[in-house]
């Protein structure tokens, strides 16, 4: 399954990993984002599944304070009780810095399973180990 709006895609791969690309942080493509992935959080308590997720932001060079703001809520609204495994790929180490110091700033119950990452062949290792962690 593939979506797309304007600059931001999803994908879900044949492994169950959701793919979330975004080429820049338009208000329509953080929007398309942040929706996204409510609806993988809510679907993935529902059905009691381990959400295996990766955020491609290689095209961004600097987030905007609306995109900042947007995940930051999506972060904290992120239910207790989700199963979830969330990898970030970041181009730069000035995003990945910045990336580390807005997380920094949430409850570490909310972002102990998200991680950085440079390379997508890391990203995509360390999900799957997760779901020998965690499960499906």
């Amino acid at each position: 399954m593939v979506a797309t709006v304007e600059r931001f895609q999803l994908e879900k791969r044949v492994d169950g990993i959701i793919v979330y690309r975004l080429a820049d942080m338009l208000r329509e493509s953080i929007d398309a984002f942040t929706e996204a992935a409510t609806k993988t959080d809510l679907w993935a308590v529902e059905n009691d599944c381990h959400a295996r997720c990766l955020l491609d932001i290689t095209k961004i060079r600097f987030p905007n304070p609306y995109a900042i703001s947007r995940i930051q809520t999506l972060i904290k609204s992120t239910p207790d009780e989700i199963r979830e495994s969330f990898a970030v790929l970041t181009p730069t180490s000035n995003l990945y810095s910045f990336a580390r110091a807005i997380i920094n700033h949430i409850p570490q119950s909310k972002t102990n399973s998200i991680r950085f990452f440079r390379e997508e062949a890391e990203a995509l290792a360390w999900l799957d180990e997760r779901l020998q962690e965690i499960g499906p």
